[in-house]
């Protein structure tokens, strides 16, 4: 039988950054979590242009993970910010955990035992959801965006270390079930079709931001004129100039509301 070609890269650290070219001095594109599998398109060296499950592609160093044959199954996503993963002998820690982390967890042993892609287990105790159970409701979609306040801004960010606009919009609807586009252009071009009107808005439902003919901002209304969005770090603003916390620019650069009525499971 013919060798399969070891084409999948499979992130084994809780996040690692993808670049625009082969080079930590190019700049960071997106990022990758643990447990993600992606397909390797290209070599050079010790990086590997690699595509994800969004299509999305990047360089990343071939450190950040192992290359395999077959993907890694996910059977959890963490849940938590931040925690970790500890040794057998539980006397060390072998890997930090942060929200969106997608690990294989043991189904034979009762404390959650989490199989590394590389080989190594450990026990956890962070917050888990099964991948094949996650709900979606515009309750879970605010929770889950509000437990990500004060986090800070970055270019590329994907995880409460740090999130861009559309980054922090991807990983919440993520986590809720729902797979969206990368970038915020993609993100609002994929649900024109559920296009609104500002009075019909309701919480959990999107506002897409256009400047100079881009739409380059997203946020995640909250209701009461609010959005949750991250601008510098995650924060609530008010499109209501009556309110101390109104952002004036951004009201200037309304562009789209958006229902996720189409995208919760009904």
């Amino acid at each position: 039988m013919k060798n399969r070609e070891k084409n999948k890269f499979i992130v084994n650290v809780a996040v690692a950054n993808l670049f625009s070219n082969p080079s930590f001095q190019s700049a960071v594109v997106t990022q990758a979590v643990l447990g993600e599998t992606c397909v390797i398109l290209d070599r050079y060296e010790n990086w590997l242009l690699v595509k994800q499950w969004d299509n999305y592609s990047g360089w990343v160093h071939q450190f950040y993970g192992t290359v395999s044959e077959i993907d890694y199954k996910s059977t959890h996503i963490v849940l938590d910010n931040a925690g970790n993963i500890q040794s057998l002998d539980n006397k060390k820690s072998i890997r930090n955990l942060c929200f969106g982390n997608r690990i294989k967890i043991d189904p034979l042993i009762d404390e959650p035992l989490v199989l590394l892609p590389d080989g190594q287990s450990g026990f956890t105790n962070a917050q888990l959801g099964v991948l094949e159970d996650l709900h979606n409701d515009r309750s879970g979609i605010i929770d889950l965006a509000l437990q990500f306040l004060g986090a800070p801004y970055m270019w590329g960010g994907k995880t409460p270390w740090g999130f861009d606009c559309s980054g922090l919009v991807q990983t919440v609807f993520f986590a809720c079930g729902i797979n969206l586009p990368r970038d915020v252009y993609q993100q609002e071009k994929n649900l024109d079709e559920n296009t609104i009107d500002q009075s019909e808005l309701v919480a959990g439902d999107l506002i897409f931001f256009k400047k100079s003919e881009k739409v380059d901002h997203v946020g995640i209304f909250l209701g009461g004129s609010r959005i949750i969005h991250s601008r510098g770090w995650v924060k609530i603003n008010s499109l209501e100039k009556a309110r101390n916390d109104y952002i004036g620019d951004l009201k200037q650069a309304q562009y789209s509301c958006v229902s996720v009525n189409n995208l919760l499971v009904k």
